[in-house]
């Protein structure tokens, strides 16, 4: 916001100066750089995901001082599941991006990917849109293995 308020008090100062071609520009550069603000609101984000990253990093903590038993790994997943609550839906379309790349890294079949577009891996970090087709190619597969959705 920061930088639409100077771009807009340059587009004025254009204005003023009897620069009509540079005024045009500015104004329109104010006009993309708010409407991304107000879709996107992408400073609201960060601020979600930097609070996301100190509680699971909170959890990480908590989790390196436990002893391995089933009521403590019952009780990291409860927490973890608290956590992601508070998580955007544009994460779900990125949990199956991560998943695809992890899938390859170690070898696993194309079969067995996610079936994402290119629209879904270039902009799900900011959208979620197509995602009745996934669950309906997932639940066509019939999977009953572990994968980045079974947990959601």
């Amino acid at each position: 916001m920061a930088a639409n308020a100077v771009s807009g008090a340059a587009a004025f100062v254009a204005v003023i100066g009897q620069w009509t071609v540079f005024a045009s520009i500015l104004t329109a550069g104010i006009a993309v750089a708010s409407a991304v603000e107000t879709a996107l609101k992408p400073s609201e984000k960060a601020r979600l995901h930097g609070d996301l990253g100190r509680r699971f990093t909170g959890l990480a903590a908590e989790i390196a001082t436990m002893s391995a038993t089933k009521k403590n790994l019952d009780k990291v997943v409860a927490s973890r599941l608290k956590i992601e609550m508070d998580e955007l839906p544009e994460r779900r379309l990125v949990d199956l991006l991560c998943y695809n790349e992890e899938a390859r890294a170690r070898g696993i079949g194309q079969e067995h990917f996610w079936p994402l577009s290119g629209l879904q891996r270039t902009l799900g970090y900011c959208l979620t849109f197509d995602l009745k087709r996934l669950d309906d190619w997932h639940d066509a597969r019939g999977s009953t293995q572990n994968d980045a959705t079974d947990d959601q």
